[in-house]
């Protein structure tokens, strides 16, 4: 893995650690439960940033697939901009966001399958991350559905501030 991304990537495995090891002092039925109709459950957070860390995987492996790796478009000044935006509206804690459906945590998993799929999607991204040219880690490779397009080392630092946000909605659920 290029050194460039190395503490980005660590950062973000060390902060899902943390999750887990909060959610794992807790029993299964109250890591499913939901305080409210509105409020997601513990495990059903993990589910979001799971299918999102996903949905991003994907994304980008079909965008390498269909372009030239001559035909980049280097990250520069714009995903700068648009990062540092998107950077800040996520510390906002009063503001709130409506997850795309496609990301929208609909099915109930236990925590033992939750760490396994987060584990097996973590090893995919590696293997990406590992296998990426220089060509293309430079580039505007990731897209957010709101932000716009950004680079890896920038996704990366998006994913590691989207953990934090879910572990405090974690942390107050589980204190309900």
């Amino acid at each position: 893995m290029d050194k460039s991304i190395q503490p980005n990537w660590q950062r973000l495995n060390d902060r899902t650690d943390r999750i887990f090891t909060e959610m794992e002092k807790y029993p299964e039925d109250v890591l499913q439960k939901q305080p409210d109709a509105h409020t997601w459950s513990a495990s059903q957070n993990v589910v979001h940033l799971i299918k999102a860390e996903r949905a991003s995987l994907q994304y980008m492996k079909k965008k390498i697939a269909h372009t030239d790796e001559n035909e980049t478009h280097k990250a520069g000044i714009r995903s700068s901009f648009r990062f540092a935006a998107l950077k800040m509206a996520v510390a906002l804690p009063f503001l709130k966001f409506k997850a795309p459906t496609y990301i929208e945590p609909l099915e109930v998993k236990d925590l033992k399958s939750l760490k396994r799929e987060w584990a097996d999607l973590r090893m995919a991204y590696q293997d990406f991350l590992e296998n990426l040219s220089s060509q293309w880690l430079n580039a505007e490779l990731w897209k957010h559905q709101v932000a716009g397009k950004m680079s890896v080392s920038q996704m990366l630092s998006f994913f590691t501030d989207h953990v934090d946000r879910h572990a405090r909605q974690i942390k107050r659920t589980l204190s309900k």
